[in-house]
C-alpha cells in the first residue's frame, strides 16, 4: 500500500514554513549522500511525521532534494515532469 502523504495536496505556507520545509529536504539530500539505505522517499515520510500541519507537498520537497543532491537546479524541462518514483541517477 503507498504511503498517502505523497498524494496530499499542495498547501499555502507562509516564507517561513516553506523555507523550513526546504531546509529539511537539502539536509536530507546531503545525509543521503552519506548513506546507502536512504531513500528520498522515506526521508520525505520522516520530515512529514516532524512537520505536523504544514508540510511542503511531495513534488516540491522532492525537486528541492533532487536540486540538493545533484549540486544544482534541475533543468526546467525535467522540473515538472519527474515522477514520484524516479532514481536519483536519471
Amino acid at each position: 500500500m503507498r504511503s498517502r502523504v505523497f498524494a496530499d495536496p499542495p498547501m499555502e505556507l507562509t516564507d517561513a514554513e516553506r523555507k523550513r520545509g526546504e531546509r529539511a529536504a537539502r539536509k536530507a539530500a546531503r545525509d543521503a549522500r552519506k548513506s546507502l539505505v536512504q531513500t528520498k522517499r522515506n526521508q520525505y515520510r520522516r520530515y512529514r511525521e516532524k512537520a505536523g500541519d504544514k508540510y511542503l507537498d511531495w513534488p516540491q520537497w522532492r525537486i528541492t532534494y533532487l536540486e540538493e543532491y545533484r549540486s544544482g537546479p534541475l533543468p526546467e524541462s525535467t522540473r515538472g515532469g519527474i515522477s514520484a518514483g524516479d532514481s536519483l541517477s536519471s
